[in-house]
């Protein structure tokens, strides 16, 4: 009898599964600390989370940050976490989302200045609606400003037009 009652209830988390859930909530409540307040407001924070949070931000001795970073963790772990959990990490997957667009820009640039012959072509293909005169008088200033070693201006610019270009294609297209 006693063997069917232990195949019934489940069994308790052993301690190195508790320590690493606490880790976890220690983890998230420092990387919650190091956002900024703008993006904390959006998050679904109780006050006793956010106060803590406040409090990390504004002390400067280590010792004391360590054990405010303590309270934070405590404070996680006596919520559900969960819904907290998905708005980071849709925090982050939109900043990584960014990054990514950012550095197609970055690449589109990068291949105009190093005058690839396709380039114009490929770009053209994928953004039909496309200024062809003012991209082609944009990569050939830029390019003559890389070579005598000039400011960044039309490269600027050039950034800005691929930019545009995507992202006005990309509102058209939904």
């Amino acid at each position: 009898m006693n063997d069917a009652d232990k195949k019934d209830s489940s069994p308790d988390p052993s301690k190195t599964q508790l320590k690493k859930e606490a880790d976890k909530l220690h983890d998230l409540g420092a990387s919650l600390v190091k956002l900024p307040m703008s993006v904390l407001e959006n998050f679904s924070l109780s006050d006793n989370l956010m106060s803590g949070i406040k409090l990390a931000k504004s002390i400067k001795q280590n010792r004391a940050i360590k054990r405010q970073m303590q309270y934070i963790a405590k404070v996680l772990r006596q919520q559900d976490t969960t819904q907290l959990q998905k708005e980071f990490q849709n925090y982050h997957l939109k900043i990584n989302q960014n990054n990514d667009t950012f550095h197609a820009y970055e690449q589109w640039r990068d291949r105009f200045l190093n005058d690839d012959k396709t380039v114009f072509k490929e770009f053209l293909a994928a953004y039909s609606d496309v200024n062809r005169q003012q991209l082609h008088q944009l990569q050939r200033n830029a390019i003559t400003e890389n070579n005598l070693e000039k400011p960044p201006k039309y490269t600027r610019l050039l950034f800005k037009f691929i930019k545009d270009s995507i992202e006005g294609s990309t509102d058209n297209s939904t």
